[in-house]
């Protein structure tokens, strides 16, 4: 949270950073916010706030921010349980086939978007799966992945094909999934009963991954575009960091000309056909704060270079906005990655990164080197990181697919 945080804000931590990683902050060039400990935050009640921005408005957010509601300017919107859609892929699969439908009935569907078949299944029951994968390939598709519909980061996805009968362990890793999925849903809550458990959609020959920035203000009226970025994604589709600077400078002059012809003007297509679709969703439930959107882009069976918009909607901050933030220290001309290491990749690459300083412009903007943005001990699973330059970026090698 310290890129997205002024000098002024007030960051709610479950653990206080040391001082020394504090000074490391502060000596890269970071603007510090406060740091309150998590269970001392009725300190903050004697205190005129302004408002709130979590990572993401959850009930149980709302519950962290109630003691200090009555000290805010802005209190929160209430919890409305319509709001649980947004975080769904079933939701974001229907939104993309009811958009694209519609767009198709206008004739003002670009013709590099994917089409309409392109959009996911959601499936209630284990049993449902097959049937999905059938219908995937009478589309036309050959594989097919399976997204829990509440998973995040990748987490869960599976790969199936959907021209041979399932595995037995796919099989048995379903019933456990769905199992899982039935034993975690609440007694009596008639909401998790309706709701699927993931969605089977076709697996695209994915290029490129593009992930679309927005933040909205309180009066819910239109979002305030922030930017566009490349999202570094692995074979396993796990999130891994974002490429900055010149984000496409490693990829294929035929895919750099695709998005960036005429000024981006496919960019700010994707921008124009989004925004107001999503917009009219978030209004419609008080939504407020940042949010993005990833798409991607591929090649159908004839070669051709086809973007599907919306891949998933995420109704919160993302690393993206972390990333954006951090772009904006970047000195001219630089390239840089924002990276997401696991502790086994910081095992590994620590010892050579750790030895490239941070080289700043006169004016203080990061030329190259690497700012370490999280601490390390016994208990961290992951660590943020951004690597400046080519020869930092080279180090820890290229975890996107495309």
């Amino acid at each position: 949270m310290v890129p997205l945080a002024k000098q002024d804000d007030v960051v709610l931590v479950r653990r206080m950073p040391s001082r020394g990683f504090r000074k490391q902050l502060i000596d890269v060039g970071l603007h510090l916010p406060q740091f309150v400990p998590l269970g001392e935050r009725s300190k903050l009640e004697v205190r005129k706030l302004h408002d709130f921005l979590p990572w993401a408005w959850t009930p149980k957010n709302h519950l962290v921010a109630q003691p200090l509601v009555a000290s805010a300017y802005h209190a929160p919107a209430a919890w409305r349980e319509e709001s649980r859609d947004l975080f769904r892929k079933s939701w974001g699969a229907n939104c993309l086939m009811q958009w694209l439908c519609e767009s198709q009935r206008r004739n003002d569907l670009p013709n590099w978007f994917s089409p309409v078949d392109c959009a996911g299944i959601p499936v209630y029951t284990a049993s449902e799966v097959p049937v999905a994968l059938a219908e995937l390939d009478e589309r036309g598709y050959s594989m097919a992945i399976f997204k829990p519909d509440l998973a995040a980061s990748g987490r869960g996805q599976r790969r199936m094909s959907c021209r041979e009968p399932l595995a037995a362990h796919d099989e048995s890793w379903l019933r456990s999934m769905f199992q899982s999925a039935a034993n975690s849903s609440h007694v009596g809550d008639t909401e998790s009963a309706r709701s699927p458990i993931g969605i089977v959609e076709p697996e695209l020959d994915r290029l490129i991954d593009l992930s679309f920035l927005w933040f909205m203000p309180q009066d819910n009226q239109k979002p305030n575009f922030l930017g566009w970025t490349r999202p570094l994604v692995t074979v396993g589709r796990r999130y891994a960091g974002t490429r900055l600077g010149s984000a496409l400078s490693d990829c294929s002059d035929r895919l750099k000309q695709f998005i960036l012809a005429d000024r981006a003007s496919r960019i700010q297509a994707i921008v124009d056909w989004l925004e107001p679709r999503i917009t009219s969703e978030l209004a419609a439930r008080n939504f407020t704060g940042y949010f993005g959107v990833d798409s991607i882009v591929s090649q159908n069976d004839s070669g051709q270079l086809i973007v599907k918009p919306l891949v998933e909607l995420n109704p919160r901050t993302t690393m993206g906005h972390v990333a954006l933030r951090l772009e904006k220290h970047l000195a001219p001309g630089a390239e840089a990655a924002f990276r997401i290491f696991t502790k086994a990749e910081w095992d590994e690459f620590y010892p050579e990164l750790s030895t490239k300083p941070l080289l700043k412009t006169r004016d203080g903007r990061w030329m190259s080197g690497v700012v370490w943005l999280g601490e390390v001990d016994d208990r961290t699973k992951l660590i943020p990181a951004l690597l400046i330059g080519n020869d930092a970026i080279a180090q820890t090698g290229n975890p996107a697919v495309g």
